[in-house]
């Protein structure tokens, strides 16, 4: 992985005294409250935790942190083509991809 949260110790040892190392130690620190309960050793929990943080949209305080499938690859450029719009109806949350400016045909 790429991320440094998902780094084992040693790997992380590379960046200790950066910004990035302080960084994933609060990270950790936070987490590990979590993998108490979790089957597998911190570093895969870590692994997994990096995965979904990475892939995740968090929409306030009544929508926490959701995955939406596909989602993450519509906004892979740097100019903005799409924004997620979220409506809730009748206690159902409700999310769409809309175009965030007019599209030319094959944008």
């Amino acid at each position: 992985p790429e991320a440094p949260s998902a780094w084992s110790d040693d790997e992380a040892e590379l960046i200790r005294g950066t910004r990035a190392f302080r960084a994933r130690e609060a990270l950790h620190a936070t987490w590990r409250a979590d993998w108490v309960t979790a089957r597998c050793s911190f570093d895969d929990f870590a692994v997994a935790k990096t995965i979904v943080a990475s892939r995740s949209y968090g929409f306030g305080e009544d929508v926490g942190p959701v995955m939406i499938p596909m989602l993450d690859l519509a906004n892979h450029d740097d100019r903005d083509f799409c924004a997620v719009d979220v409506d809730k109806v009748d206690g159902v949350v409700q999310f769409s991809l809309v175009a965030a400016r007019p599209l030319a045909r094959g944008e």
